[in-house]
Parts: C-alpha cells; structure tokens; sequence
C-alpha cells in the first residue's frame, strides 16, 4: 500500500492514498477571458481547495488559495480526552485523515467512500462526490453519510491568500493549511449564506 495506495484494475480507482490535492478540476470555459483561472485541487483524500492562477503576473504562473474545505465526523461536540494535557479529540476525526478511502476519479469529478472510519463509528458509511461548478467558479460537495448512531457533522472552510508561486507539488508545503492563510480574511454571516473575501478581493 504505502503513501500511493493500492490501484485496482480500474486504474480511476485508489484504495489507501494519503496523497492530497493530486487531482485538478477544471469548470467550463465561461471565464477563459478573464485573466485569473478558478480550478479546485482535489486528491485521493477528500479534502478540496479553491485555487486561482495568473499567468500575467509571471510567466511560471502564481497561484492564490482560495479556501480550504475539510470535514468530518464527531460523537461529541467539542470533546477532547486530557485536551489540557496536548491530547487529541478520539471521538472524532477528518475524513481525510482516513486509513480506509476508496477515491474514484471520473471524468471532471471525483467520488470518494469510506467504510471503517473510525472505532467509535462503527456503522458509519460516508459518500463524498465534489464537482467544478461551471460556468462560476467554485465547487460543489455532496455527502450521502448514512449511520444508526447519533454523529455531529463538522466542516471548516477558510484560507484566501494573496497570488503566490505554485503549490500544487506534492514537496511544496503551502498547500497544506496554515493560520498565516487567513491573514487579512475577513468573514460575514448573511441571510442563508455565509461570505469569506480575502486579500485583493
């Protein structure tokens, strides 16, 4: 198995991967005249990041985050055992820290399942499906989580950057999330809406 997972005989098919954000999705071609490109990198895990390109500003083409979306299940809101002590939450966990994902790549989409979880939710089944959305730009993830047992669903999303050089390398630590990505963010509640703007808008 190791860090690539394990390929079935479909080789659009990956069991085990922890590889993030080695797969691009592309929306349609709506927005070709604008200089700034929209694509979302997704992976063998399902963790999704909005991202944005510029080629005018230099011709290796620099990159801006255009948030992050991470989720997962719980058991208890907010619960960690000896969390005064650097303990972690085990009652809960990211769907991309999974061991057990099965990733599909489809054509312009990827799907993802996962069936051993987590110990603690021993009858849960989780499909994730994230598409480009098209003509805008940014994508859409559907979940179908099924259990007979009371679970929290819990989601974080943030992380607008200024354009940067390129970080979708796998060796290249800016892809991962960090604090210094929501520097000058800004996020606003409205009606039925939630609304994050960050550098440059």
């Amino acid at each position: 198995m190791g860090m690539n997972g394990i390929y079935a005989k479909d080789k659009s098919c990956k069991f085990g991967s922890l590889e993030k954000f080695n797969r691009v999705l592309y929306g349609g071609h709506a927005n070709d005249d604008i200089q700034e490109r929209f694509f979302t990198f997704a992976g063998d895990t399902p963790i999704f990041m909005g991202a944005s390109s510029d080629f005018t500003r230099n011709t290796w083409c620099y990159q801006a985050k255009n948030g992050i979306l991470m989720s997962g299940l719980a058991t208890t809101p907010g619960y960690s055992e000896l969390s005064y002590q650097g303990g972690r939450d085990i009652f809960s966990g990211w769907f991309h820290q999974s061991t057990d994902i099965v990733s599909r790549w489809h054509h312009g989409y990827m799907s993802y399942e996962l069936t051993r979880f987590s110990p603690y939710f021993p009858d849960a089944r989780v499909k994730i499906e994230v598409y480009p959305l098209n003509p805008h730009n940014g994508f859409l993830v559907r979940y179908d989580i099924t259990t007979d047992q009371r679970l929290i669903f819990c989601a974080g999303f943030g992380g607008i950057t200024p354009f940067f050089g390129r970080f979708e390398y796998q060796s290249s630590p800016e892809k991962e999330f960090r604090g210094s990505d929501c520097e000058n963010n800004t996020a606003e509640i409205l009606d039925n809406c939630g609304c994050i703007k960050g550098p440059n808008d």
